[in-house]
């Protein structure tokens, strides 16, 4: 399939971030609650039979990586920036969802030893929002790096972005998107909510369903 056009999409946008919340240091230098214990997700299982997705490639786009993080330095990854010129990628958000995959110890992390795909975003003043080139990110991250999930933590309208989750369907790859913090009232948004993707939401240390985590009327 050719790579992604349209002229009813505009290249350059802004969406929000869906903050990372329990747990997640957003902090690139505090390290404290990075933890995402392997019981909870449910990979104790595979962990323990030696599944680390030694051979998978993971996108994140997001406001960007602090790859020279010390917990990162056993990782392989690639990145490049599609902000908008001017904008600068913060690497807060983005270094939280890093830490979720490749954890800090033995305990923690949902993809150990897979490499990481940055393709980094603007930030706005808020540091709540990420602006730029999200068309090239995708076909970046599709076509050139050939990953095999796509890490999305925005929400917003659904539509605009079928086209694009479309071409990633039939390459074969796997959108994961937030399914919001606005939340049970709200609907599910941004690519988490086509068809194709998989939405995560958040529960509590309880294993309750948090009051912020979106899951639709």
């Amino acid at each position: 399939m050719d790579k992604f056009s349209s002229n009813n999409f505009d290249e350059m946008i802004s969406v929000p971030l869906h903050e990372i919340r329990s747990g997640v240091a957003i902090s690139p230098s505090d390290t404290t609650g990075w933890v995402l214990m392997i019981q909870e997700t449910g990979l104790e299982y595979l962990i323990s039979n030696g599944y680390y997705d030694e051979n998978v490639k993971i996108g994140i786009i997001d406001n960007g990586v602090d790859f020279s993080n010390r917990l990162f330095e056993n990782t392989t990854y690639a990145e490049k920036s599609f902000a908008v010129q001017g904008e600068a990628s913060t690497e807060t958000h983005g270094t939280g969802v890093m830490g979720l995959v490749v954890g800090i110890d033995s305990k923690s992390g949902t993809a150990k030893k897979a490499s990481i795909i940055s393709a980094e975003m603007g930030s706005d003043a808020s540091d709540t929002q990420i602006v730029g080139d999200f068309i090239s990110a995708f076909e970046w991250l599709i076509y050139d790096q050939n990953v095999s999930i796509i890490n999305t933590s925005w929400g917003g309208p659904e539509h605009i972005w079928d086209d694009i989750l479309l071409l990633a369907e039939q390459e074969n790859v796997i959108i994961v998107g937030s399914a919001g913090n606005d939340g049970a009232e709200s609907y599910v948004g941004g690519p988490g909510a086509h068809l194709s993707s998989i939405s995560v939401g958040s529960i509590t240390a309880d294993r309750n369903i948090t009051s912020f985590s979106t899951i639709g009327p």
